[in-house]
C-alpha cells in the first residue's frame, strides 16, 4: 500500500484544518492485465492457448494542499524561512498512520500520493523547523480514493 508521491509547488485553493490548510482530491488509474495460455491453468478448459483477463488491483491517488503556518503554537511568528519542511502521515484507519510522506523544502505547497489501493485514507500533516522541532499532527482530513 505504499504510494509513491510527487511534489509540486503549484498552489491550490485550500480549506482550513487546524492552523494549516489542507484540501484532498483523488484521481485514479488502475485496470487489468491481460495474460495469453492461460486458460488451462485457470479452469477454463481451454486448450488452445486462449486469452484471458486477470483485474488488477484499482489504485488512485490522493493530491494534499496546504498553507505554510504563519505562527508557532505559542503564537510567536513563524516566518517561511525557519521552515525546513513538512511531514505527511496517512493510513487506512482514524489515529493510525502507518505511512509518511517527508517534504524537505518549505515552499512547497502540495503533494500527490500516487498508487493509492482503493479505499478510505486518512490524513495528518506536520510543520518540522529549521532546528528539527515537529509540530503536533493538524486536523485529521479523509478522503476516499477510488479508481
Amino acid at each position: 500500500m505504499k504510494g509513491c508521491y510527487q511534489v509540486s509547488r503549484k498552489i491550490r485553493l485550500a480549506v482550513a484544518v487546524a492552523g494549516v490548510s489542507l484540501l484532498l482530491t483523488a484521481c485514479g488509474g488502475g485496470g487489468s492485465s491481460t495474460s495469453t495460455g492461460l486458460a488451462d491453468d485457470l479452469g477454463t478448459g481451454a486448450t488452445d492457448g486462449g486469452t484471458t483477463t486477470v483485474a488488477g488491483q484499482q489504485v488512485g491517488s490522493a493530491s494534499l494542499s496546504w498553507r505554510a503556518p504563519a505562527e508557532r503554537v505559542d503564537g510567536e511568528s513563524l516566518p517561511l524561512t525557519e521552515i525546513a519542511g513538512y511531514r505527511i502521515y496517512y493510513g487506512t484507519r482514524s489515529g493510525q498512520y502507518d505511512f509518511q510522506a517527508p517534504i524537505d523544502d518549505a515552499y512547497t505547497s502540495s503533494i500527490t500520493i500516487d498508487d493509492l489501493p482503493v479505499g478510505t485514507y486518512y490524513f495528518v500533516m506536520t510543520t518540522v523547523d529549521v532546528n528539527g522541532l515537529e509540530s503536533g499532527y493538524s486536523r485529521e482530513a479523509v478522503k476516499a480514493v477510488q479508481s
